[in-house]
């Protein structure tokens, strides 16, 4: 409330900045739950930085897709895909990474296991030359979701029994 009732009363002219904000709000309120909210501030944020800087731009219109589906019930495919063929041509691999992460999520949520794969291999084919205990871990979570492997699901089991990690704990 405090940033809302300030930036109202002391409008940024700068449009990086003024971008930052919105993306930032649009973030806020998504991790709060607040979908229309969210959906809003990272619409400012996706309109506002469209001209100026592309990493924003990308930003914004995930945090757009990813509320537009917990608030609107909207699910796209082809926008989930437009959305990482404009990161082929920026290549921001945590951001990307944590976005597909998400769509992966929600298309399982979907019951869209074909697309679930199709984010899956996307994303081990970036994180083909990273190594990161944390990739690793998501890669798990990931593969655990399209398994119907028993000895496979009970080694996944096991990897996070071992690591205490609880994914999307609170």
């Amino acid at each position: 409330m405090f940033l809302k009732i300030h930036f109202k009363q002391n409008p940024v002219k700068d449009i990086e900045i003024e971008c930052s904000y919105y993306n930032f709000l649009g973030e806020f309120y998504g991790y709060l739950g607040k979908w229309k909210e969210g959906l809003d501030y990272s619409l400012k944020a996706k309109e506002g930085c469209k001209e100026y800087s592309i990493k924003e731009y990308f930003k914004a219109q995930a945090k757009v897709l990813c509320y537009r589906y917990f608030y609107e019930g909207y699910y796209n495919r082809d926008d989930v895909r437009g959305l990482i063929k404009l990161y082929d041509d920026i290549k921001i691999n945590n951001y990307v990474l944590k976005t597909i992460f998400r769509f992966y999520n929600i298309s399982i949520l979907e019951k869209d296991i074909e697309f679930a794969n199709e984010l899956f291999n996307k994303f081990k084919d970036i994180c083909h030359d990273l190594d990161s205990s944390m990739l690793n871990v998501f890669e798990k979570h990931m593969r655990l979701n399209l398994s119907n492997d028993k000895e496979e699901l009970l080694e996944i089991e096991d990897f996070f029994k071992k690591k205490k990690f609880q994914l999307f704990a609170y």
